[in-house]
Order: C-alpha cells, then sequence, then structure tokens
C-alpha cells in the first residue's frame, strides 16, 4: 500500500471525525490537523483554533470524549490552543454534552481506531 495513499485516508478520516464531532458546535472555532488542513465551525471568525499536532490525540478524545485527555494532550504539546483561551474552555462542556446515536459512536469508534495509523 503507497505511505501517501494510506496517510492521505487518515487523513480524510479524521476531517469526517472531526466534522461530525463539532458540527454543532455553538461558538465559532477552528481545527487544524496534524497535516495542516483546518475545518471551521460556527460563524464569523474563530475565536480559537484547537491544532492537533498527531492524531493520537484526536483519537483518545473522540474514543473516550473526557475532555480530560484533551488538557493531558495540551500540557504535553500535542495539542495546540491558538486564540482566545477562555473560549476554548467551553469545550469541555460542549463535548460533555454532545449526544450522538449508537450507531453514531459505533462508527465513529470504528473511524478513530484507524485515524493515523500509518500518519506518523
Amino acid at each position: 500500500m503507497d505511505l501517501f495513499l494510506s496517510a492521505n485516508a487518515g487523513a480524510k478520516r479524521a476531517e469526517r471525525i472531526v466534522a461530525r464531532v463539532f458540527r454543532d458546535y455553538p461558538g465559532s472555532m477552528a481545527v487544524r490537523l496534524w497535516d495542516g488542513q483546518t475545518l471551521a465551525f460556527g460563524t464569523g471568525a474563530p475565536a480559537f483554533t484547537l491544532a492537533f499536532r498527531e492524531p493520537r490525540p484526536l483519537r483518545e478524545l473522540i474514543l473516550s470524549r473526557d475532555p480530560l485527555r484533551l488538557a493531558e494532550a495540551y500540557f504535553l504539546g500535542k495539542v495546540d490552543i491558538e486564540g482566545d483561551l477562555y473560549a476554548a474552555l467551553h469545550l469541555k462542556d460542549y463535548l460533555q454534552s454532545l449526544r450522538l446515536s449508537i450507531i453514531e459512536k459505533a462508527a465513529l469508534s470504528f473511524w478513530s481506531a484507524f485515524v493515523g495509523e500509518f500518519c506518523r
């Protein structure tokens, strides 16, 4: 399997996962993946950008939906928050209140397990 195609496939999976998880975010934010791709959510300029430096923190965040995993990744330098840190703190409430159907949970868990497998 071509490594570039595999890395691209991992980033595409991540894009779909991020789009689903943050599509209903009530504020304005952006997510930048490790490959440089940026996805914006909400209206207007993003108050902050959640920048993933590698796939693992995204995978862990999706599988656990535990905001503490995100905080840990931030302190380890695996994720950065650019912009309004106070606005980014609202992610905690959003992630804890996120409601997904059983099918969405299964699909996100399945695809998250493979995000970044070839992107290292």
